[in-house]
């Protein structure tokens, strides 16, 4: 009887965590998707936006980070068909990074001919939520001058992988942007492909 009992309650243990792991199976699978859906995403009239958003991605010593830099150079190439918009570059000091985010940003794309004068600076973030968070600080100031904010045009620019999750919390802050996806940097895209799925998980459980 107790060998019966034993082996029902072991059997129910495994059913219970072939069950957790579907559930993570799934979830994860449909994180990917979305994180996909965001994958090529472009600013189809650069000419119409008004603010553009970069958003940090590391800085090693005073310099951007390779996958930085190819955000930084994306953002330059669309401040070339609209020299008119602003940037908003938005990321922190990390304790092993000599500047802020924001400053390296903002020196690299002066070095890629974007005026200083049309560089605005975030340097408080520490991550996505931040990053969006404190830009729509700056955005609120910004619109409380314009004549018709309704019409402020927001673009974003991130990383491939991160487009998606961009995207969403910047809506659920209050900010109706589109995006520009930068190349991913190939040999660490599973890498950072898998943690994202992790972190869409988290977001939308935490929301």
């Amino acid at each position: 009887m107790r060998k019966n009992s034993s082996t029902s309650y072991k059997s129910r243990i495994l059913r219970f965590v072939g069950i957790i792991l579907l559930i993570g199976l799934i979830t994860s699978a449909l994180s990917f998707l979305a994180i996909r859906s965001e994958w090529n995403s472009t600013i189809e009239e650069p000419s119409s936006i008004d603010l553009l958003i970069v958003l940090g991605a590391g800085v090693w010593g005073d310099q951007p980070s390779p996958q930085l830099k190819l955000r930084l150079q994306t953002a330059a190439k669309i401040f070339e068909e609209n020299p008119k918009m602003q940037v908003l570059v938005s990321g922190g000091q990390g304790h092993d990074e000599w500047i802020s985010e924001a400053e390296a940003m903002h020196n690299y794309l002066v070095q890629l001919d974007v005026p200083s004068e049309s560089i605005l600076l975030e340097d408080q973030s520490t991550s996505t939520v931040e990053n969006l968070t404190f830009s729509k600080t700056i955005i609120d100031s910004l619109e409380i001058e314009s004549n018709d904010s309704e019409l402020f045009q927001i673009g974003i620019v991130t990383t491939e992988y991160h487009m998606y999750r961009a995207k969403m919390l910047a809506k659920r802050f209050g900010i109706n942007a589109g995006g520009e996806s930068a190349p991913n940097v190939p040999i660490i895209i599973v890498k950072n492909t898998l943690r994202e799925i992790v972190a869409v998980i988290k977001d939308t459980i935490l929301r």
